[in-house]
């Protein structure tokens, strides 16, 4: 394929257009047929060249990716790092991939595990660019993807931080529709591409199993901090165009294949035993541990989390117990595990071995080496009789679960990395029922006064979630509050522009804790477990709009942690949630790590002081529209070719560069940003607006600022600020003034203006008559 290099904007393409039009009819006859004879060739040879924002065309750089039922085209340069392979198990389809540049290969996605707000397992991993990350499952929260369009879309639209770019709607080659939503900061973009992959036959299936209608499966791709020359987002919108899913080719579970390889035996150190309620297990004396979440048991929930590290080795990994409802058994997981590594093409699978440990525990080693590295998971199925009775009857026996113990790395060196230690760790575990401590929540708080914010704030809202925040303080909108169903949930970041310190909100159905007391008690044990806490202090209060707030501060002899929540639950919401009987609202504020003379911990008191719940804000989300990053200031269609602004209203825009407006008429735009912009009008020439000006224009030919009415477009009257009088336009005045002494000029403007045909008549007639 051909294109112009030397000719920015295809400037040359134009010239000869411009030649076509208005030189060859001047020109002889055999002279113009070889001149068309040659535009004609260069036209054929010239394509249409790419903003790199479509990914419309199919490069021959892309190759094709396919696993089970999910297929999609990716470049050529890049490998696919499967977290999760596609598996449907209970009701559950979920398939976690992360696409990364070979020729960027060196930086790696930083890739964890950690507990969700119900206590389940989730692998988190890095979005920024040069990754692309594609989460496929099914999703309850929205009821169609043009719901979930409209709830990222508000995200963005509200949050102060960067400016929406684009939100399009397009179909895959395969049928599938899509939303694209783009978000620009700055040289960095953010981007969500989200797929309804839903089919009869998984519909049908799914129906079957969880005998809810409403559920849809969603693949979402996305990536952060993208850079917008030379980004990744092009990229994904054609991985996104491509996706194939097909329900028939999902592959039958194989039996578990044991793969026993030679691996490095953990060094004889002396150990010391952990115990964490009914949990025990052995690590090495010099390995730190820091308890992330001590062991929890209520009802169907169970949960435990400890990070550890070896620092001299620079060795890190972590222990997550939960109860697993999803995978049947032990098996199940590691046959989904170690297929999930075997068809990945990052790294290859090393170790697949079963053993009992030295308490009769069965568990399973899945380990895969990349390079110098291994990424490991051990898990060991630590249930007992007397767990499962308790769960049992936390469900009326309507459910089953095991309690699966993890203990995972990344990215840990073959030589002397920690994976041998981990070993060693999941042989040692131990479960004893007897050791279960109450879930007391009778822990006296000291009942504290929190003073009102200074006036110098800003109030931040989100549908019925309203807070207030120092002026200094910037709001990114990473999930906005959704209070049509049970299940919203609300996330912003709070981050002072003179330092690095953040506050994180979140507000939610709490699924966990059945009250506020319990959460404290858990929260403040967990970090007193903790051997670097020097001082763990707590206090409630009642905020000033009546919510019952608990907060809890830890500090360690170089940083301080700060945890607040609040019960923010109304008569109103359990009212419209009568199934929510055994859950409350939530609201959770939280800084971490912050120097000891930072007073941030202060500042989170005040946001949780401010906060405020109203179910009268909690309006439907507004209609999703699409926004074109080609679009006069970004506005949203409302229909074909026709567009809203939030600040300049409606307009009319096509192909063409003039663009028809409400209240102006034809205007032509020229150096525009998102906020102002120039315009010729043909009665005023130049003129200059902002969305802090409009509808006052500035016209550089009146030396003033005119003010213009709704009935403008009608009466031709506006507001000169210079000489504090309505004047009204002539529009056939302004063009014999500004072509005196040229004629035929005149006549040809006055023939291209907008007056009426009367007007024009009688303007060429004057003309004519009278000349000028």
């Amino acid at each position: 394929m051909f294109r112009i290099l030397f000719c920015p904007n295809n400037f040359f393409l134009q010239a000869l257009l411009l030649a076509e039009s208005f030189l060859l009819p001047q020109i002889k006859p055999l002279l113009r047929l070889k001149i068309c004879f040659f535009i004609s060739l260069i036209l054929v040879i010239i394509p249409n060249q790419s903003t790199g924002q479509d990914g419309g065309e199919e490069s021959d750089s892309f190759r094709n990716f396919s696993e089970g039922p999910v297929s999609f085209k990716i470049p050529g340069n890049s490998s696919v790092d499967i977290l999760k392979s596609y598996f449907e198990l209970k009701g559950q389809s979920n398939a976690q991939y992360i696409i990364t540049s070979i020729s960027k290969f060196g930086i790696n996605p930083s890739i964890a595990i950690g507990l969700n707000d119900s206590g389940e397992n989730i692998i988190t991993s890095e979005s920024n660019s040069p990754h692309i990350s594609i989460i496929i499952q099914p999703n309850t929260e929205h009821s169609d993807l043009n719901s979930w369009a409209s709830t990222q879309q508000r995200n963005w639209t509200n949050s102060p931080t960067g400016e929406l770019f684009s939100a399009e709607k397009f179909v895959t080659k395969s049928g599938f529709n899509g939303i694209s939503i783009v978000r620009e900061n700055g040289s960095e973009r953010d981007f969500y591409i989200s797929l309804d992959l839903t089919t009869k036959e998984w519909s049908d299936k799914n129906l079957e199993i969880t005998n809810n209608p409403e559920i849809w499966l969603q693949a979402q791709i996305f990536g952060f901090k993208d850079p917008t020359k030379d980004g990744v987002y092009s990229n994904a919108l054609m991985i996104a165009k491509s996706i194939i899913f097909n329900p028939e080719k999902l592959a039958l579970i194989p039996s578990l294949k044991e793969i026993k390889t030679d691996y490095p035996q953990a060094n004889n150190n002396p150990v010391r035993i952990i115990s964490d309620g009914p949990i025990s297990y052995n690590i090495p004396s010099n390995m730190k541990i820091e308890f992330k979440d001590i062991y929890f048991e209520i009802g169907k929930v169970t949960k435990v989390q400890h990070n550890l590290e070896i620092k001299s080795e620079d060795s890190f990994t972590t222990l997550i117990a939960h109860s697993e409802s999803h995978y049947p058994d032990l098996e199940t997981w590691a046959i989904h595990q170690s297929s999930t590594w075997e068809k990945s093409e990052k790294g290859q699978l090393f170790l697949v071995e079963n053993f009992k440990n030295n308490y009769g525990f069965n568990g399973i080693s899945v380990v895969r080496q990349v390079g110098t590295t291994f990424d490991f998971f051990i898990t060991v199925d630590l249930t007992t009789s007397e767990w499962s009775d308790r769960y049992s009857k936390s469900t009326n026996g309507n459910d089953s679960a095991w309690l699966k113990v993890q203990i995972v790395g990344f990215y840990d060196p073959i030589h002397e990395g920690v994976f041998p230690t981990a070993m060693e760790m999941a042989k040692s575990l131990n479960f004893e029922n007897d050791q279960i401590n109450s879930q007391g929540n009778d822990f006296k708080i000291q009942e504290i006064s929190i003073p009102l914010f200074p006036e110098n704030n800003q109030t931040i809202s989100d549908g019925p979630i309203t807070f207030s925040i120092p002026d200094d303080t910037a709001v990114d909108f990473i999930k906005t509050f959704v209070g049509q169903n049970i299940n919203p949930k609300g996330l912003y970041n709070l981050s002072n522009k003179s330092s690095n310190s953040f506050i994180t909100l979140s507000a939610y159905t709490e699924k966990i804790y059945p009250d506020l007391n319990t959460w404290a008690v858990h929260t403040k044990n967990t970090l007193e477990r903790n051997s670097e806490s020097i001082l763990v202090s707590s206090g409630k209060f009642i905020t000033q709009n009546g919510f019952p707030c608990i907060f809890i501060k830890r500090e360690t002899p170089n940083s301080q942690d700060c945890y607040i929540s609040l019960d923010i639950t109304t008569e109103k919401w359990r009212g419209k949630f009568p199934q929510s009987i055994d859950t409350w609202l939530r609201a959770e504020i939280k800084t971490t790590n912050n120097s000891l003379n930072n007073t941030l911990h202060e500042t989170a008191q005040n946001i949780a002081n401010s906060l405020q719940y109203n179910e009268a804000g909690n309006h439907p989300l507004p209609k999703f529209l699409e926004i074109s990053s080609d679009t006069l200031f970004r506005s949203p269609e409302i229909i074909p070719f026709w567009f809203k602004s939030d600040w300049f209203g409606v307009f009319y825009q096509d192909q063409n560069k003039w663009i028809y407006h409400e209240l102006m008429g034809w205007l032509y735009p020229i150096e525009m940003t998102l906020e102002s912009g120039w315009f010729w009008h043909e009665a005023f020439d130049w003129i200059w607006t902002s969305n802090k000006t409009f509808p006052y224009f500035y016209s550089p030919e009146y030396s003033a600022w005119l003010y213009f009415y709704e009935n403008f477009k009608d009466q031709k009257i506006f507001f000169n600020s210079k000489s504090k009088q309505w004047e009204k336009t002539d529009i056939l005045q302004k063009i014999m003034r500004d072509y005196a002494g040229n004629e035929t000029q005149t006549i040809i403007k006055i023939m291209k203006s907008s007056l009426s045909e009367n007007e024009k008549l009688n303007g060429v007639g004057r003309v004519i008559l009278y000349g000028n």
